[in-house]
């Protein structure tokens, strides 16, 4: 871990995670005082949707490449929006698969399969 004289590799994680807890108790304490205990409607949707398309870019991304796993995440994420323009997801997926591949694959040099194989 470490001290903060001399932090290890673990110490930065140690202080954030300390810090969201901290954070998280000042905010249910708050949310105690207030008193109201009415909870707004889950939006199951996007919930659903946006984790589903994460853990299907974690499934793909070895197996499918890093520009079919961008674009089918941007095709999934955005079933998660009631209203969804399906032109502009697709542009939008063309697009942040193209970007995805030239940051990480180009710029960062990073060994990520491009194309599935």
């Amino acid at each position: 871990m470490g001290s903060i004289s001399r932090m290890g590799p673990g110490y930065l994680p140690m202080v954030l995670s300390y810090g969201l807890i901290i954070i998280g108790a000042l905010i249910t304490i708050r949310a105690i005082r207030q008193g109201e205990s009415r909870i707004e409607h889950a939006y199951w949707r996007p919930m659903v949707f946006v984790m589903g398309s994460i853990l299907v870019f974690a499934f793909l991304i070895p197996r499918g490449g890093l520009v079919l796993s961008t674009f089918l995440v941007t095709i999934l994420s955005s079933f998660g929006a009631r209203k969804t323009h399906w032109r502009n997801t697709i542009v939008l997926g063309i697009l942040m698969a193209l970007l995805t591949a030239l940051v990480f694959i180009k710029l960062l040099g990073l060994p990520i399969s491009v194309w599935p194989k």
